[in-house]
């Protein structure tokens, strides 16, 4: 069994509930935060995630940004060599949902030549009459950008545990790829 480090950086607009994936995340469901705290640059946390069917364990090192312009340049040194981008939008919010493609290109200006992985969440599916984007249309979004796709809840902790379960087991396949690709150049 090994341990494998992974860089994660969380973006999207501000109340999109980047913190409160994290905060849940990190405390296995038992914190949610009641009170919304504006972040003004990045906050970090490590999870340990043990994906079902590996013998590996992902220790993933997580960077909430900051969603406001106004603390962007504070944050946007956080986002250089990520392992994956997770790029969150609130479903009952048509502007954060039209935002992705933006911050995924900022992370991507931060990365030049790298291809940038990772998944779409799109939070809040606990607010269902309040919906505005639709599963189609994000999931849509999501293939386009080449991420994964999944709807979670902060608040109830729904999906969570699973999109980023699915997060560290494509890290642990991209890291078996790599090192295949590295000992068959080696022969």
């Amino acid at each position: 069994m090994g341990l494998l480090r992974a860089k994660c950086v969380i973006v999207g607009d501000a109340a999109s509930g980047k913190s409160s994936i994290t905060q849940v995340l990190h405390s296995d469901g038992t914190h949610f935060p009641e009170k919304y705290n504006m972040t003004t640059s990045v906050e970090y946390c490590v999870k340990v995630l043990s994906p079902s069917g590996s013998s590996d364990n992902v220790e993933l090192h997580l960077f909430d940004s900051a969603g406001k312009d106004a603390f962007m340049e504070t944050a946007k040194h956080m986002w250089q060599n990520p392992s994956f981008v997770v790029l969150v939008f609130d479903v009952c919010s048509e502007a954060s949902f039209s935002s992705l493609e933006s911050w995924k290109e900022r992370v991507a200006a931060e990365n030049k030549g790298t291809q940038i992985k990772g998944m779409v969440l799109g939070n809040k599916i606990d607010l269902e009459l309040q919906r505005v984007v639709t599963l189609d249309r994000a999931q849509d979004l999501a293939n386009k950008l080449g991420f994964d796709y999944f709807e979670v809840s902060a608040k109830t902790g729904e999906n969570l545990e699973n999109a980023f379960s699915t997060l560290a087991t494509n890290f642990i396949d991209s890291y078996k790829d790599a090192t295949q690709t590295i000992e068959t150049g080696l022969q």
